[in-house]
């Protein structure tokens, strides 16, 4: 026999035909009754809103986990799992399902599997209703099968939430550790440092240790769309790597500069016009330069500890009170080649530049690990449902 109503991926020990229903007729729906601002208290039960959580209140109104979708605001139309004991508000709308009929895991990943944002009206004020979602057709499984599905997006999101929870704990440690293993304003001396060094850091200007200096063509290049030359900008500079986007104009070979042909690996690229401050390396990228990129070539010092020294906050502070422009702002050269740096003998500065190395590393690690798992989730929520 050959089904229609099934999905194109699915546990082996499931065969059934799923069953189309109206939302309305699986689900028990309504909006709780809403606190204000003034109601919330500064502990008690997490009170959830239209976008996620917004403070606590004393006592819950669901003690189960419940299935939601956000009724209001910006967020229309997004489905949440939320823990409970927990308050939720009236611009969330409650999907209630009986457990014995409907496993809510399984319900709330259907939702997802499905965009639910051309239900939503209203225009400037965003709305969804009970009497849309109430017609709404799901398809749905036998609740083994419905259990298995949903038990396994579960573990995928608790995956996930663990993942970036280890990605936010490193983010914040690298932070901290940007702010305590440079000297702060006023000193010679690092608050952290790392084990067999002492001495005070002595003081220079950064091009003292620069060989080269520069910035992109002041001037628009002749495109060519089938150009093997990427022509990039400051917002093309995006966690320590050139990473390109639609917006990417390309260039033939003969509208490249001398500075951008004699670029080296390695090289520090800054962005100097609109996400001031933005790095990354140059690791031998058929690229070349606008003027929102600057240059640098290390010299004396070492390339690491310059890279995460230009990303402390007094680094950042000193540029941002030199830029230039009203209306779009730029941070000039010569207020990079004058920027007064101190620095340890170089040893130390290798030692350094290679412990923020190796966490960018491991934040990076994970940070391609969420992104498989979710490339993973999308594909799944694709391929499960109907």
């Amino acid at each position: 026999m050959k089904y229609k109503n099934i999905p194109k991926l699915r546990f082996k020990d499931f065969d059934d035909e799923w069953e189309k229903k109206k939302l309305g007729d699986t689900a028990q729906m309504y909006q709780p009754k809403t606190i204000t601002q003034s109601d919330l208290t500064e502990s008690g039960v997490p009170v959830f809103g239209a976008n996620g959580y917004i403070g606590y209140y004393l006592e819950p109104n669901h003690i189960e986990d419940q299935v939601t979708i956000s009724a209001r605001g910006e967020n229309t139309g997004t489905p949440s799992f939320v823990k409970g004991p927990v308050y939720i508000t009236g611009n969330s709308m409650v999907v209630n399902v009986d457990v014995d009929e409907i496993d809510k895991y399984f319900l709330y990943s259907s939702l997802l599997s499905r965009s639910l944002k051309k239900y939503v009206t209203g225009g400037a004020q965003p709305q969804l209703t009970r009497d849309v979602l109430n017609i709404i057709q799901k398809y749905f499984p036998s609740l083994p099968e419905q259990s298995a599905i949903g038990s396994l997006f579960q573990t995928l999101d608790e995956l996930l939430s663990a993942y970036k929870d280890n990605l936010a704990n490193y983010q914040a440690f690298k932070a901290s550790m940007l702010s305590k293993m440079f000297p702060k304003a006023g000193q010679t001396t690092p608050e952290i440092r790392l084990e067999g060094f002492d001495g005070e850091w002595k003081e220079k200007k950064l091009r003292e240790g620069l060989s080269k200096i520069g910035d992109g063509i002041h001037g628009t290049p002749k495109y060519n769309d089938a150009g093997e030359y990427a022509f990039i900008n400051g917002n093309n500079l995006v966690q320590d790597s050139i990473q390109l986007n639609t917006e990417t104009k390309y260039v033939n070979l003969n509208q490249l500069t001398p500075h951008d042909l004699a670029l080296e690996k390695n090289t520090i690229l800054m962005s100097i016009n609109g996400t001031i401050g933005s790095l990354g390396w140059y690791r031998n990228e058929k690229v070349m330069l606008s003027k929102s990129v600057a240059y640098l070539q290390v010299d004396s010092f070492d390339k690491n500890f310059i890279y995460y020294l230009l990303q402390t906050a007094q680094i950042r502070k000193y540029f941002f009170n030199n830029l230039t422009g009203t209306t779009i702002k730029n941070l000039g050269l010569k207020a990079i080649r004058n920027l007064k740096i101190h620095y340890p003998i170089l040893s130390e500065q290798r030692a350094i530049g290679s412990f923020f190395s190796d966490l960018d590393t491991l934040i990076s690690s994970y940070q391609e690990k969420i992104n498989q798992l979710e490339t993973l989730k999308k594909k799944l929520l694709k391929d499960m449902f109907i």
